[in-house]
């Protein structure tokens, strides 16, 4: 929780078995806000541009287990030649 009361949330970070990194994105409410969408929109699309594999995901589907949320992120912890 933070100072003003307001529950924060971290996002993660996993090592593949292949030894490359997975992150894993979790937005709350405040991102859908069109300012903070599009700050998230170039940070993904420079996390592409270099090859770094991000997933993001509402924090209700993660709340949820939302099951195709569970499923890329299983997929996503393989390795990238298995």
């Amino acid at each position: 929780m933070d100072s003003a009361g307001r529950w924060r949330y971290l996002d993660a970070t996993f090592r593949r078995p292949d030894g490359t990194l997975l992150r894993v994105e979790i937005d709350g409410g405040v991102h859908l806000s069109l300012t903070v969408r599009s700050r998230d929109t170039i940070k993904d699309n420079a996390a592409s541009l270099a090859g770094r594999l991000v997933l993001r995901y509402a924090s209700a589907a993660i709340y949820a287990d939302d099951p195709q949320a569970v499923a890329q992120i299983r997929q996503g912890l393989r390795s990238v030649s298995g």
